[in-house]
C-alpha cells in the first residue's frame, strides 16, 4: 500500500512539473553582422528592397533574386559573385546558409542620417518576431530612406517583423 502512494506521489510530481519543461521558452537572436544605408535609392549592396519592404534571405538564390541580376537566379557564378558582395558590406568573412541568413528592413522615406534600430529579435516556437523602429534625425541631412541588413543563426520557421 505504501508503495503505491509513493508511485501516485511521484506521478502527480512528473505531471506537475512536465509542462513548465517541455514548454518553449522564448529566446533571443543574436545580430552576427549589420550594415545600414540611408539612399534616396531602394538598394544596400546587392540587395533591392521596395519602400517599408522586409525581407528574410536563407540562400544564395533567394539572394540574386533580391538584387539587379533576378534573371540570373541560378547561374552559380552570379550567386558567388552577390554573395561575396554581401559579405563584403556586412564585413565578414563568408556567409553560410547552412547555419545563417539575412534579415532586411526598408523604413519610410525621411533623410540620409535616419536609421533602422532592430529592439529585439525573438524566437517562440515556431515564429522569430523582429522588432525594429526607423530612429529618424534632422532633416538638415538630406533625403533618404533607412535600409538596414542583419547577418543572424538561421532560423527555418515563421518570420514576423513588427515595427
Amino acid at each position: 500500500m505504501f508503495q503505491c502512494f509513493r508511485l501516485s506521489i511521484a506521478c502527480l510530481a512528473i505531471v506537475a512539473v512536465l509542462p513548465a519543461l517541455c514548454a518553449e521558452v522564448a529566446r533571443d537572436v543574436k545580430i552576427i553582422a549589420a550594415a545600414q544605408d540611408s539612399p534616396t535609392v531602394g538598394n544596400i549592396g546587392p540587395v533591392q528592397l521596395e519602400q517599408n519592404a522586409t525581407i528574410v534571405i536563407r540562400n544564395a538564390e533567394e539572394l540574386v533574386a533580391r538584387s539587379g541580376k533576378a534573371t540570373s537566379t541560378k547561374d552559380a557564378t552570379v550567386q558567388k559573385a552577390t554573395q561575396a558582395e554581401l559579405a563584403k558590406l556586412l564585413q565578414v568573412e563568408s556567409i553560410d546558409w547552412k547555419t545563417q541568413m539575412v534579415v532586411a528592413v526598408r523604413g519610410e522615406p525621411g533623410t540620409k542620417a535616419d536609421r533602422v534600430h532592430f529592439d529585439s529579435l525573438k524566437v517562440e516556437g515556431k515564429v522569430l518576431t523582429v522588432a525594429w523602429k526607423v530612429k529618424q534625425r534632422p532633416p538638415h541631412a538630406g533625403p533618404g530612406t533607412p535600409i538596414a541588413l542583419i547577418l543572424v543563426d538561421r532560423f527555418d520557421g515563421e518570420v514576423k517583423f513588427t515595427p
